[in-house]
């Protein structure tokens, strides 16, 4: 019997054989976490103080993998160290929320199918930290009538399902949309009208490097601002940040960016001041448009693959 290495979960077997790295790659499967496939020093690198702050962050990304059978060979300790940062793992409540529907919504082969919970078991697939918050994340799926609990009786026993209801599965099919492969570029520069050459010329970089650019002022909407930037933030490929004229939204928006694990292309126009926040990151220093065109064509070839 062992142990598993993120929710110290006991499974029955785990297999072990040389991997290209001149390391024993172990495998098995945990109740919680799924398949898991990972370098055999990954156990001892792991410092006590990772595992207490991102442990149910690596478990529910593994389930995550499994339920949706998306096939990888193994993990390496960078890998690890890395799923924190990835741009589809949850950081709010909303988020996890929406990783439930997701789950029941890829689960059901029907419209009305019932699924099974085991809460003790399947609380990872809401990256939750424990059983009590996937509880409370349930609780409100079904006050929002996005998800029924059907009770159904099986010889003396009277068990609890699950399925998604018509809202449930409309929001579902809202997540699939806009987590396909996107080829948005999200710009965030100054509005004002001196710098609209500069947006064309972005505009028009992006463009040849096979993307579309996406800029809050070019969109006639009727959402709250906020809103409508950090939505478009999480369906976009990457961001280009200007800080030219010191627009403080920029710092916010790129800042949001790289929080949930985009990249982020950093400019400024040759003369203006940058906040010694982003001051450690490469900055595109442009001269003109045609300089700006130039450098970013240049610099999305190299940083978006």
């Amino acid at each position: 019997m062992n142990q598993c290495l993120f929710c110290g979960s006991i499974v029955e077997s785990r297999t072990g054989a040389l991997g290209p790295n001149s390391l024993i790659v172990y495998r098995y499967d945990c109740n919680k976490c799924g398949y898991v496939s990972v370098e055999d020093n990954v156990g001892p690198y792991l410092e006590k103080a990772f595992r207490q702050k991102y442990g149910h962050i690596i478990s529910g990304y593994l389930r995550e993998l499994t339920y949706k059978k998306i096939k990888y060979k193994y993990f390496t300790n960078d890998d690890i160290q890395d799923i924190p940062n990835k741009a589809d793992v949850p950081r709010t409540v909303p988020d996890q929320i929406d990783k439930v529907i997701e789950y029941m919504g890829v689960r059901s082969e029907v419209f009305g199918q019932l699924l099974d919970f085991m809460p003790s078991e399947d609380y990872p697939l809401s990256y939750s930290k424990n059983l009590e918050e996937f509880n409370e994340i349930l609780k409100y799926l079904i006050s929002r009538n996005l998800i029924e609990r059907v009770k159904v009786t099986e010889g003396s026993s009277i068990l609890a399902r699950f399925k998604l209801t018509y809202d449930g599965m409309s929001r579902f099919y809202d997540l699939r949309k806009t987590s396909v492969d996107s080829k948005q570029g999200f710009v965030a520069m100054c509005f004002k009208e001196e710098y609209d050459l500069a947006y064309k010329k972005i505009e028009e970089a992006v463009a040849e490097c096979g993307f579309k650019a996406y800029r809050v002022k070019e969109v006639q909407h009727n959402d709250i601002v906020t809103d409508l930037i950090i939505s478009e933030i999480k369906r976009s490929l990457f961001v280009i940040a200007d800080f030219s004229n010191e627009r403080p939204s920029s710092y916010f928006e790129a800042g949001y960016a790289k929080g949930i694990g985009k990249e982020v292309i950093w400019m400024c126009k040759q003369g203006d001041a940058l906040h010694f926040d982003t001051q450690q990151y490469s900055h595109i220093i442009w001269k003109d448009e045609e300089d700006l065109k130039h450098k970013l064509i240049l610099r999305i070839k190299a940083t978006i693959k």
